[in-house]
Order: C-alpha cells, then structure tokens, then sequence
C-alpha cells in the first residue's frame, strides 16, 4: 500500500532541522522560512511494468523560499524504510530527501521524457535512454562532497551524473545552454547532455521557466583535478604534461565558446579597473589582515597599472567559476564540467561575457591550492602553473598584457578566496593571504 500525506501536518515543521544542517542550505537559525510552491510528480514515480492500480507514494518538489533565495528539496513520502536519505518518520511512515529514493528518480526521468528534455542532443534516442535510465533507478547513488548540488550517478547504457540543482532561478540556465551548445558543436572534453528538467513556476520572485536538474553523460575512469594534483604534490610528482593538456583544453573551451557565443568588445580598462578596485575594497573591509596592512595599497597600485593599458581582449562566455574541482582526468583526456557559476547570483549575471584570462586566474590560484594542500615545493608550483600556460598559449607564453592582467585577475581572485577562507575555513586563509603578499610586490 502507499503512504498519504497527512492534511494537517506542516511541511516545514517535518523538515526545518534537517535543512539547516544540509550543506547546500543557505539559510540561519532565526532566518524566515516559507514554503511557496509544490511541483507534484507521483503520477510518474511506479516502477517499470508495476500495475497501474497499484498505489503510489507522494513524489514532490517542494520550493522553499529563505530570505531571497529559492530552495529546490526533492521529498518522498512512503511506509517503505529506505537505507538512505531519511528525514523523519511521520505516522508510521517516512518523510525522504528525493535523490536516495529510486521512486523519485523515476518521476524525474519520465517528466524530463515528457517535457522533451530527455536525450536532447540525440533526440531519436530518447526512448531508449528513458528505458536504460530507469532501470538504473534502483542502483543509482548520491554522490558525496556536493556543497550547492546534490548529484545522483547512474550506469548503464546511458550512464551519467544527475545534479539536482538546489538554489533556483528563472531564465536561461547556463549548465543547460553552454553544454548542449559545445557538445552539438562536437566539442569532446564536455559531458554530452544526456537530460534536463525545467518548469514554469509561478511564484513572486521565481516566476518563469525555471530549470531543477541537469544530467551529463558520465566521463569513464574518472579522476577529479584537484584531488589528482593534490596527490602529485604530496608526492613531489611532475606536474608539467597533465598540466600542459589542461591548458591546451582550456584554451579549446574558449574557443569552441566564442564560436558558440560570440565575441564582443571589451568595456575598457577603466571599467575593468573599477571593478577590480570594488571587489578588492570589499575583501578589505572584511578581512583583517588586508584591512589593517598596507598590503591593499600596494594591491590597489597594480590594479590602477592597468589604466595605461589602451585596448583589452574581446570579451567572450567563459566558465565563471573554473578552478581544478571543476575538470576531470578520463582515458580520453580532460573534460570540465559545472557550467553552472556561483549558485547565489542572478542567471543573467552567471551569462554576462568577460575576459578568458579571468578562467586562466582562477586554474592558476586553484593550482596554488593543490600545492598547499598537498605540501608541494615553490618549484612543483611554479613547473605546474608554467606548464598550464605553455599549453592555454601553444607554447607562446603570453605577451606583457596578458601577463598584466592574469596578474590583475589574480588579485581579483585571491581577494575573494581571502573573504572565503575568513568566513568559512579560518585554517586555510594562509593559502590566499601568501598569494596576496606575492603579487602585491
């Protein structure tokens, strides 16, 4: 038999604990808390060939709205204890967070299927994706170490990583629109789109077509990037060939972007410098050690360098949050993922062109990180961060400007992993606050 919902029990009275102890959640004790939508999917959820009068659990979405931010929570409600992913039992039954549940899985899929959004790149293949997918519901796993996602990992013949998107917002989501375009371009080192599921949500704040999950193909052999470069550290590994390729497929993904998207010019030095400025002040009112140093001069006075710069690059769609965590080394090579940016800003700001170097900035500080984490020497990160240049350039190295604003963009980067560290890992600031201290010389 199926479970029912009881009427007169109150979601978030069931569940409220449990969502401020999710890392995903951005939420305070104290914060408010509303329930504002509801996206029911059990009419999807039966399992293949179960007879249609069977019963079926609720399978929803509930939205959760905390302070200015939309919350995507997955719930199952059945009498069947599952090993995983429980929430509450609630009279007799259990309440359960929708990635662990085969059930909600299915009802996933079969909505993505209906909506068109299953297999959308090989759309004739649609029917036996939906067919190999489902019969993976019951042996597909959450993933660990997610913080703003959740992902679920499927096999079979369409094996591939199902991520729950858990912050919402309306419009174009660039996860969806960057990898569907790159891969029907024939660009191999991203995860063919294998489904993806979007509804109309009609809440104030959240209104339009708003985009819950994103599945790509699964990359064989998988190894993450910064856990790789990690170990070589720890080891005292040569870094330069792996490197090396990592550039040279970065530099393929801006090209293949700006053959999707488009160029644009540039805004100007001033522009470029009056952000950097911004961002640079907003660390500094925040972190001690830039605010009572003088090392924010002497930031600012690179910063203000670039004033004599004339002309800038083109302006192109660039992966926004592009640091080792984001590729993966499989038995073809490196593929990056998460086209997804910074969960907590505005879709139309996450698709706003910039400079390509600023992706650059970001994998050399994430380099940075790998070597401290791992206890690498200044030389092992200085082969590795030479290496992704010698290959991101085609062995050309870059020029006096682009050397000045990687330096720039660095700083940029650096300031806000300072913010990060202070608020979040107190024990790591030291990594960003050396970095500051280099290139403030």
């Amino acid at each position: 038999m199926s479970a029912s919902w009881p009427a007169d029990v109150d979601l978030l009275d069931q569940i409220g604990t449990w969502l401020y102890q999710q890392r995903w959640f951005p939420g305070t004790t104290g914060e408010t808390v509303r329930l504002v939508a509801n996206i029911d999917l059990s009419a999807y959820s039966a399992k293949p060939g179960a007879n249609p009068e069977d019963g079926l659990d609720p399978v929803w979405i509930s939205i959760i709205q905390v302070g200015e931010a939309f919350i995507a929570v997955p719930l199952v409600y059945t009498d069947e204890k599952p090993d995983f992913g429980v929430i509450k039992e609630l009279d007799g039954a259990y309440v359960v967070d929708g990635p662990y549940s085969p059930a909600f899985l299915r009802a996933w899929l079969r909505k993505a299927f209906e909506n068109g959004t299953l297999s959308p790149i090989e759309p004739e293949l649609a029917d036996s994706a939906l067919e190999s997918l489902l019969a993976e519901a019951e042996r597909a796993f959450v993933l660990t170490g997610e913080q703003s996602n959740t992902s679920v990992r499927f096999g079979g013949d369409f094996a591939c990583v199902l991520k729950f998107l858990r912050v919402l917002h309306p419009g174009t989501h660039p996860e969806v629109e960057v990898t569907k375009a790159l891969a029907k371009g024939g660009w191999k080192h991203v995860p063919k789109p294998i489904a993806y599921l979007s509804e109309h949500v009609a809440v104030s704040g959240l209104a339009g077509e708003v985009v819950l999950g994103f599945a790509g193909q699964a990359v064989e052999e998988a190894r993450d990037g910064f856990e790789l470069f990690v170990e070589m550290a720890t080891a005292g590994t040569d870094p330069t060939q792996l490197a090396h390729e990592l550039g040279k497929v970065t530099a393929g993904l801006h090209e293949n972007m700006a053959q999707a998207f488009g160029e644009s010019e540039a805004s100007g030095p001033d522009a470029l410098k009056e952000r950097l400025h911004v961002n640079l002040s907003a660390a500094a009112a925040e972190v001690p050690f830039l605010r009572d140093g003088e090392i924010t001069e002497a930031l600012a006075s690179k910063i203000d360098e670039i004033g004599d710069l004339q002309t800038l690059p083109p302006h192109i769609r660039i992966h926004g949050d592009y640091h080792l965590g984001q590729v993966l080394l499989g038995k073809e090579g490196w593929v990056i993922l998460d086209f997804e940016g910074e969960p907590l800003r505005p879709l139309e700001e996450r698709r706003v062109p910039d400079l390509a170097l600023r992706d650059v900035a970001g994998m050399l500080r994430s380099f940075d990180y790998a070597a401290a984490k791992g206890g690498g020497s200044d030389e092992w990160l200085k082969n590795a961060r030479d290496a992704f240049i010698a290959g991101y350039t085609a062995d050309g190295g870059f020029g006096p400007i682009e050397s000045e604003l990687v330096r720039v963009l660095e700083i940029e980067k650096a300031a806000y992993e300072a913010v990060y560290e202070y608020r979040m890992r107190p024990d790591w600031i030291w990594i960003p606050s050396n970095a500051l201290a280099r290139l403030a010389v």
